[in-house]
């Protein structure tokens, strides 16, 4: 018999030890609170639903002032309580809802309620069994176990720019920066401590919104969803939800409580009208919520969508790319008249600049667009020129009633790859002297987006002769670069000269080809110096005839050399010859 209580009492004990501890650990995450649920205005035979709690009004009695409340669990009745403003002014159903009387008028009853419910203060952000130097790290908090000595630890706690040590005992926390708190309890080796790292709970909400598209037809109607989400760590309530369009359009949700990951999901519509032109639907939603200490928690979402007017114009043109072989482009005007009666509409397009029409029309077209249907206008343009290009918007306009619109289309752009070819060549002058340099040059520009593969051969002129540089030049321009290249003439004769025109053949990656024609060069040729200024060819040209002086100065220099030498051999032979004369 002893046996058996003792037993009993053993258990007992065990148990009561188990759920004291567990309490314990509770304590530092939960904390039991009345927590504000909401006001109320409550007519005669309405009611209010708290959580799984169902107020009703039942009646009012004006003189006293008082009213009977019946209160319902899951729907079920379950008592009537007698209150009033004064003595009887709040009562607490089942331990768990709190309804306090504001005022008792003719028509309705003001309440406030709170609810009882356990809150979380402090949420598990990492736990981990650590041995000395382990290490947890959370961003910019970590926490160093340095040394152990029985049941003793010390920590190293670094957050942010501050270092401090803290000495904690087996099953002891301790609240750090008032942001995070450690648990630590031992383990079963000697050396290993299981610490537990926790964080204030932070509240958030988040209200979006889904479905929706960037742009809608006339009279198409428009779903969406709303969606409100709890993205915090603690319940958020009496959560109010406001959403409204520019179109005038208003609607209110009201939600008790969203737990942490809860989310509220809602599906609504709108429809796009039909106007003569475009406009824009604008879509807002707030949301504010309340924590248990009464504070507030905002977010917002907002949403634009485009919806033409019942008539439209759309401009297609093919290719978008192509090459200088093929710059040919069809151009599609799509009219669409969604209304529901035809429409007599005037069509005006036209030509960018750089392009040629090729059938000839005024660009300008009179139609009538039948209801819900789409009329196509097509003409073809040419360009000869590589480059990208805005083709430009049409435009329909037409007369509604006693107003007139005027729509325009999109701005269709077109890419032509080739290359396309500036050249330019001119003299350094066009009277010079016989003594005198000519300077022919070329100067190159690639205006195209593709290289250029340039074949040059140019003539020198008769009696004139070519003293630097090469007349004919291959090679490539790179797109949107420049080349230069030049040559030196020296006339033979004095007279009126000219340089033939010139025929330049280029292609381009695709290989189309091209030529440019350049015009004949004049100049004159005087037989005669300027008065009092004799000017030698170096001084005309520094550069391009630095080599050439160098060659006529060792010329003359070897040439006077030879004929000094020739000379003083002549002597002793002289001598020898008028000796030998003497002697005879």
């Amino acid at each position: 018999m002893h046996l058996k209580y003792g037993l009993i009492l053993f258990l007992f004990i065990i148990i009561v030890a188990g759920v004291t501890s567990t309490a314990t650990a509770k304590d530092h995450k939960y904390e039991e609170m009345w927590v504000y649920y909401g006001n109320f205005d409550i007519n005669v035979n309405d009611k209010v639903k708290i959580e799984e709690h169902t107020i009703r009004v039942h009646s009012i009695d004006e003189d006293s002032p008082s009213s009977i409340l019946l209160h319902y669990k899951n729907d079920i009745f379950k008592q009537a309580y007698v209150v009033d403003t004064e003595l009887n002014n709040y009562i607490v159903i089942e331990g768990d809802l709190k309804v306090k009387i504001e005022s008792i008028s003719k028509d309705y009853l003001s309440v406030e309620t709170s609810v009882r419910t356990l809150e979380p203060t402090w949420v598990l952000l990492d736990e981990k069994d650590m041995r000395i130097s382990d290490k947890m790290q959370l961003n910019d908090f970590s926490i160093t176990l340095d040394d152990s000595t029985g049941d003793s630890y010390q920590f190293i706690v670094e957050y942010q720019d501050s270092s401090e040590y803290i000495d904690l005992n087996s099953n002891d926390s301790k609240t750090l920066y008032n942001d995070f708190l450690i648990e630590i309890s031992k383990k079963d080796s000697e050396k290993t401590v299981n610490v537990k790292l926790y964080q204030n709970p932070i509240p958030s909400i988040d209200l979006y919104f889904e479905g929706l598209e960037r742009s809608y037809s006339p009279g198409e109607n428009i779903f969406y969803e709303l969606i409100i989400e709890n993205t915090g760590d603690v319940p958020l309530r009496n959560i109010c939800a406001q959403i409204k369009t520019n179109g005038g359009d208003e609607k209110s949700i009201m939600i008790s409580t969203l737990l942490p990951s809860e989310s509220f999901k809602e599906k609504l519509n709108i429809e796009a009208s039909f106007e003569p032109e475009g406009y824009t639907i604008d879509i807002e939603g707030e949301v504010l919520a309340y924590t248990h200490d009464r504070k507030e928690h905002h977010s917002s979402d907002s949403v634009s969508i485009n919806v033409p007017g019942y008539m439209s114009i759309a401009k297609r043109v093919q290719p978008s790319e192509t090459t200088l072989e093929n710059s040919e482009f069809e151009v599609t005007l799509d009219i669409s008249n969604m209304a529901s009666d035809a429409k007599k509409i005037t069509v005006i397009d036209q030509i960018p600049n750089g392009f040629i029409q090729m059938d000839n029309s005024e660009m300008k077209w009179d139609v009538e667009v039948g209801p819900g249907t789409t009329k196509n206008i097509t003409y073809t343009i040419l360009s000869m020129n590589p480059g990208d290009y805005d083709m430009g918007s049409a435009a329909i306009e037409w007369r509604d009633g006693n107003t007139d619109y005027r729509v325009k289309s999109n701005n269709p752009g077109v890419t032509i790859y080739g290359a396309d070819l500036d050249v330019d060549r001119y003299l350094s002058k066009d009277d010079i002297h016989l003594d005198e340099y000519l300077d022919v040059n070329f100067n190159i520009m690639n205006k195209g987006n593709e290289n250029a593969y340039v074949k040059i051969n140019d003539t020198v002129p008769e009696d004139m002769e070519l003293v630097y540089g090469d007349t004919s030049w291959n090679g490539t321009v790179s797109a949107g670069e420049e080349y230069k290249f030049s040559y030196v003439l020296k006339p033979l004769s004095a007279g009126k000269f000219d340089i033939s025109s010139l025929e330049i053949r280029y292609s381009d990656a695709s290989g189309h080809e091209n030529t440019i024609y350049l015009q004949e060069l004049e100049f004159n040729v005087n037989d005669y110096q300027k008065e009092g200024q004799i000017k030698s060819p170096e001084s005309d040209h520094p550069e391009s005839l630095a080599s050439i002086g160098r060659w006529n100065t060792i010329s003359f220099l070897t040439l006077s050399f030879i004929f000094l030498l020739a000379l003083i051999s002549m002597v002793p032979i002289c001598g020898y010859i008028f000796i030998n004369e003497r002697k005879k």
